[in-house]
């Protein structure tokens, strides 16, 4: 979840706290999670691929970068 609230937050850098708590909740409900959600540019490592599997890919910033929500099924994403 830290990852989402740091994300809302580069995407809306000047918003009130309230606001802010608003908009996660917004960006959580219309995210098109085809798309992984990253803090920074997703950078290839030499001889690994990352792994994009999921119904809901958040990839951490630090190297090497990976998804930590592999484990996230449809039935919880959608509880």
């Amino acid at each position: 979840w830290a990852l989402l609230v740091a994300k809302v937050c580069q995407l809306y850098p000047k918003r009130s706290a309230a606001s802010l708590v608003c908009l996660f909740f917004v960006f959580l409900d219309t995210w098109d999670w085809q798309n992984p959600v990253s803090l920074n540019k997703i950078q290839p490592v030499a001889g690994k691929k990352l792994n994009m599997q999921g119904h809901m890919p958040i990839i951490t910033p630090a190297y090497p970068q990976q998804n930590s929500t592999y484990n996230v099924t449809q039935s919880i994403l959608w509880q």
